[in-house]
């Protein structure tokens, strides 16, 4: 058979079998469904699923601040800021704690956290990078904060270079795992003797270059794990860790580069990550995985979320979910659903850190090509919609992250300009930098009324 025949016939056979492919019913793991083989998806029409949503729930007020205490405040909202809507009426669990914490950044005797939970939105410290440097900038800091024991997306992470060996990682994206052994990142790791990471540092961002304090966190409840340490090239020395159960070993001293090696492994120990910080300002922890729809960490241990909290607190927790529930198949019903999960995740997270500041962050745009061209999908209203009304009867905080980026059609004009990949979901680098600003802005309002709300006499 003639070679140009030969590669004409093969090629209809793989263009048969990937149209065939389109026809097969919608693949789940662990509930969040796979997206579709669809080889023509840049021609052709993707299904209309208006049919498939009712009307969006009536949006949720705030609570109003009473008469005999609104005398003398008057909320700052400018012209064109997003605002962070607080349902916690000032009580625990909405933003007071944090923006107490800012006011006193620079004098608290521990750097203010913040954990940003996330899925492949915030991949390779897309938007968080910024934040992070933004909110260090004003407030002091230095250090990226929290990393995994292996590579994994801290191999596309520009904040900082990983070298990791000897380590096996399980994770709730990676079946089967043990839910009881998971970490605040959703995973964890085992190790034999001679394991290591080592991490560098980079100029990609202002803040990113150099640190204060290295930490390594692992599982030791046998008491006979031993790990050595070291910055900036120095000889590995063996350190000695507190806590019990959940251990911490530290090396306090100005740093660009650090290694961390298990050079004894003790049975049944687990190992999670490490942390690179300063000793005060701002530090935000990426604590982003690809694929997930975020209701898993309602399964992790509340006793080891509690010691993590211990050794590590955080002053805002940041649940910033939804591109994995945004899809043509999932309507009302299952966004009801997940929502329902995510409530556990809140309760969970308000469980171990009593104190901090939890803020669901809506789902960003999503654009689908229609037949009328690319637009919004008509999902996504729906699970912001949701996502409010989560915040509000959790009495937490709420973003939207949706009207920051421009509101209907935004990722389309966002990948325009050359901010968003041609997928019309997710942002590259510089459309991180454009949401960074306007969250911070959000930020900054929130402490202008809060400063507002205290000489008022409305908080203490």
């Amino acid at each position: 058979m003639d070679n140009r025949l030969k590669a004409f016939t093969l090629s209809g056979i793989i263009l048969a079998i990937l149209l065939l492919m389109y026809q097969l019913p919608t693949l789940h793991i662990d509930n969040t469904p796979l997206r579709k083989v669809a080889l023509l998806s840049d021609l052709l029409p993707e299904p209309d699923t208006t049919e498939a949503i009712v009307p969006l729930p009536k949006p949720v007020p705030l609570p109003a601040v009473s008469a005999s205490k609104a005398k003398g405040y008057k909320e700052y909202r400018p012209k064109g800021t997003v605002m962070i809507d607080d349902y916690a009426q000032d009580s625990a669990g909405g933003m007071n704690h944090f923006y107490q914490m800012l006011s006193n950044a620079t004098t608290l005797h521990r750097p203010l956290r913040i954990a940003y939970y996330g899925d492949s939105f915030i991949e390779a410290d897309i938007l968080t990078a910024d934040i992070r440097e933004m909110l260090q900038e004003k407030y002091g800091g230095r250090g990226i904060g929290w990393i995994d024991c292996t590579k994994g997306t801290n191999g596309s992470r520009p904040t900082i270079a990983v070298v990791s060996k000897g380590f096996t990682e399980s994770s709730v994206t990676k079946h089967p795992y043990v839910s009881a052994n998971l970490g605040i990142n959703q995973k964890y790791y085992t190790a034999t003797a001679g394991a290591s990471l080592t991490s560098t540092a980079t100029t990609f961002r202002q803040g990113t270059s150099t640190w204060q304090n290295s930490m390594f966190f692992y599982e030791d409840r046998q008491g006979t794990t031993q790990v050595s340490g070291a910055v900036n090239g120095e000889t590995l020395q063996p350190l000695q860790p507190t806590g019990s159960g959940l251990r911490m070993v530290r090396i306090s001293r100005p740093a660009h580069a650090a290694v961390f090696e298990v050079t004894q492994a003790g049975a049944g120990s687990l190992f999670f990550g490490a942390a690179f910080e300063s000793d005060r300002g701002i530090i935000v922890d990426n604590l982003g995985m690809r694929g997930i729809s975020g209701y898993t960490l309602a399964s992790l241990s509340d006793e080891r979320l509690a010691a993590f909290a211990h050794l590590r607190p955080y002053d805002l927790i940041i649940l910033h979910y939804g591109l994995n529930v945004a899809t043509d198949d999932n309507d009302t019903q299952f966004v009801k659903h997940y929502l329902t999960k995510m409530k556990g995740v809140v309760a969970k997270l308000r469980k171990a850190y009593p104190q901090a500041a939890i803020l669901i962050m809506s789902v960003t745009d999503r654009d689908q090509r229609t037949a009328d061209g690319i637009h919004t999908m008509k999902v996504i209203p729906v699970l912001i919609s949701y996502q409010q009304q989560l915040a509000a009867q959790e009495r937490v905080a709420f973003y939207s992250m949706f009207e920051a980026m421009g509101g209907k059609n935004s990722v389309r004009r966002y990948v325009d300009k050359k901010w968003a990949n041609k997928d019309y979901t997710h942002i590259n680098y510089e459309g991180g930098k454009q949401l960074a600003r306007q969250f911070c802005k959000s930020i900054e309002v929130g402490m202008e009324n809060y400063r507002r709300k205290q000489q008022a006499g409305i908080i203490k």
